[in-house]
């Protein structure tokens, strides 16, 4: 039975927004589609169904969250047989019906996984240098001020000698350019904002380190630098979204680019 949506006869207003925190999702989920961040994040309507590539990267994040686990508790790390398995553990623990695109199954999802998983043990990345101090590290704090707390997941954190380095795990279809680690930078500064304190006076250093998807997949890390006006943009971005948000004006966004893996087709259409 379809659950009934709210009617309303006028936007949201900011007495009915009831977030404490804002994160990069929400923000990103925002920019992309206001109407989407509605049902998310003011609404909370669940997902009516989920995509692969969701799925795909949650289950090797929790792969690569175990391998660094076991280096942090001075274990040797996992074999590739047993990251795998961590892998399709996490894949298992999807409730919504999960959605392949053409030319996807199971056998094509396991063969990448197993590659991609070869080529992260294989990569300078699955070795840091220093001590591991974090791994899926949830942070929260101010950010920009007048604005609710900033929240964070951070793959891992690790203390060198002459830095904390800061790093976030993405998978991807290719390689990022210059133009998208420029793109994606406030969310590591944003990062860097909130990890200031576990540095002991130490240099921030921030990197996004990718992953392909691909049949001979590439790590490659993104070094992101941590200039004061750039982190003001940032901050400035955080406000200006956040003042949008409480104007609570939800409009639809329709984009071919996202409006097919959106989670909430449905929905928007019943709307």
């Amino acid at each position: 039975m379809r659950t009934a949506l709210p009617v309303l006869d006028r936007p949201y207003g900011s007495d009915l927004i009831r977030l404490d925190h804002l994160s990069h999702s929400a923000i990103q989920s925002f920019q992309t589609c206001p109407r989407q961040f509605m049902f998310r994040y003011v609404l909370r309507l669940p997902d009516e169904k989920t995509f692969t590539s969701l799925v795909f990267g949650t289950s090797l994040h929790a792969a690569v969250e175990a391998h660094f686990r076991n280096i942090m508790e001075g274990q040797a790390p996992p074999d590739l047989d047993t990251l795998l398995g961590i892998f399709w553990d996490a894949w298992q623990c999807e409730e919504k019906p999960i959605h392949f695109n053409k030319k996807e199954d199971l056998d094509t999802i396991g063969h990448l996984a197993d590659w991609m998983l070869r080529t992260f043990q294989g990569s300078d990345f699955a070795r840091p240098r220093g001590r591991i101090v974090g791994i899926e590290e949830r942070l929260r704090g101010v950010v920009v001020e007048n604005c609710p707390d900033f929240e964070a997941r951070i793959d891992l954190i690790v203390k060198a000698q002459d830095a904390l380095v800061v790093t976030d795990f993405k998978t991807a279809l290719s390689r990022w350019n210059p133009a998208k680690v420029e793109a994606s930078a406030p969310q590591l500064l944003v990062y860097g904002k909130l990890t200031e304190d576990m540095a002991d006076g130490r240099p921030l250093r921030l990197n996004f380190a990718v992953l392909t998807k691909r049949k001979k997949p590439i790590l490659t890390l993104h070094p992101v630098g941590s200039a004061a006006e750039q982190m003001e943009q940032t901050c400035q971005t955080i406000r200006e979204t956040w003042y949008a948000i409480q104007e609570g004006d939800f409009y639809p966004n329709p984009s071919p680019a996202h409006c097919p893996r959106c989670p909430f087709q449905e929905t928007c259409r019943t709307w």
